[in-house]
C-alpha cells in the first residue's frame, strides 16, 4: 500500500473513532437529562435540584397549632410549603406521611410561621414537614413531634405550714405548656369535704355537697379522716403557664386546717373558656391530657 493510501485509510479510522466517542457522550448526557426528568417530588428536577430547609428549631406550641421556625434552602426554590400529619396520640413522626397542606406559596426568604390548628385536635401530637419548592418539585425536611392544644403539665401543692394539713396559706398550682389566661372569679370558695368523700372542690359555691361541680376542679385520692374545712377567700390569678390558687378564709387556729394525707388525682371541671391559652384561645385538654400529681398539703 502506498504512503498515500495509507494516510487516507488512516483518517477514515480516526474520524469514524471520534463520531463513536461523540456519539457515546451525547447518548449518556441524553440518559441523564431523561433521568432526572423522569423524578417526581424529589429534591431534582430538570436542569437543576433543590436543597431541603435547614436548622429547623424545635417547634413552639401556640393555641391548637405551633410556631415554626427554619432556615430556607439556597438552591432553585420557588417557593416554600408547609404540611402536616396528625399523630393522634402517637408520640413520634415515625411512618408520618404529611399529607394536609398547612400552608404553600410562602415565599423563598421565609424563616418562621405558626399553624393556627384546630380545636379537633386539642391534646393531639402533630408532626410538621417545611419544604422548598418549585413547581411540583420539592424537597422537605421534618419537624419534631409536638403535642398540640393547652395540655396540663402537673398539678402541685405547697403546704404553707401544718404538713399533712391543709389550711390557709396553702397553693395549689396548675401548670400548662403555654401561657394562660383566667376569666373566672379573682375569689373562689375552696371545700375540703371529710370521709367519705374525702375530696377537694376548687371553685365551689356554698360548699354544700361534695357532689358540686367547681369551677375549676377537684382532688380526690387523699383522706380526709377528722372534719371538713371552707376557705371563702381563696385569690385566683395566673402568671405565664400557672394557675395559681392560695387559700385563705378558713377561720382561726385549729379551725383552720383539717387533715388531709395521700396522694391526690386533680381533674378539671371548669367550662371550656374559664382557663385558655394566651395564643389561639385553646381550651383545656381533657381527653389523653392527664395531671401528674406532686407535693402534698
Amino acid at each position: 500500500m502506498t504512503g498515500g493510501l495509507r494516510r487516507v485509510v488512516t483518517s477514515h479510522v480516526l474520524v469514524a473513532a471520534a463520531v463513536l466517542v461523540l456519539g457515546a457522550g451525547i447518548a449518556a448526557g441524553a440518559f441523564v437529562g431523561f433521568s432526572a426528568e423522569t423524578q417526581t417530588k424529589t429534591s431534582t428536577f430538570a436542569g437543576g435540584w433543590l436543597d431541603a430547609p435547614t436548622g429547623l428549631q424545635a417547634p413552639v406550641v401556640s393555641g391548637y397549632g405551633a410556631t415554626l421556625t427554619w432556615t430556607p434552602g439556597t438552591h432553585d426554590l420557588t417557593g416554600q410549603a408547609l404540611f402536616e400529619t396528625d399523630q393522634g396520640t402517637t408520640t413520634n413522626c415515625t411512618g408520618a406521611t404529611y399529607a394536609t397542606q398547612v400552608a404553600t406559596g410562602l415565599t423563598t426568604s421565609l424563616t418562621t410561621t405558626t399553624d393556627a390548628g384546630l380545636a379537633s385536635s386539642n391534646g393531639h401530637w402533630m408532626c410538621y414537614q417545611i419544604r422548598s419548592t418549585r413547581g411540583s418539585w420539592y424537597a422537605g425536611a421534618n419537624f419534631a413531634a409536638l403535642q398540640v392544644g393547652l395540655v396540663p403539665t402537673g398539678v402541685a401543692v405547697t403546704n404553707s405550714g401544718n404538713a399533712g394539713q391543709i389550711n390557709s396559706g396553702d397553693t395549689i398550682t396548675l401548670s400548662f405548656n403555654q401561657n394562660i389566661a383566667y376569666s373566672g372569679a379573682a375569689s373562689i370558695s375552696v371545700c375540703a369535704f371529710v370521709s367519705p368523700a374525702n375530696v377537694i372542690l376548687i371553685g365551689d359555691t356554698g360548699c354544700a355537697s361534695s357532689s358540686d361541680t367547681p369551677t375549676i376542679g377537684k382532688i380526690t385520692g387523699v383522706s380526709i379522716p377528722n372534719a371538713s374545712r371552707t376557705y371563702t377567700t381563696v385569690a385566683v390569678s395566673a402568671t405565664n403557664n400557672q394557675l395559681s390558687i392560695v387559700l385563705g378564709g378558713g377561720g382561726n387556729g385549729a379551725n383552720d386546717r383539717t387533715t388531709v394525707t395521700g396522694t391526690g388525682t386533680f381533674a378539671f371541671t371548669g367550662s371550656g373558656t374559664v382557663i385558655q391559652s394566651t395564643a389561639g384561645a385553646a381550651s383545656v385538654c381533657t381527653v389523653n391530657c392527664p395531671w401528674a400529681w406532686s407535693g402534698a398539703f
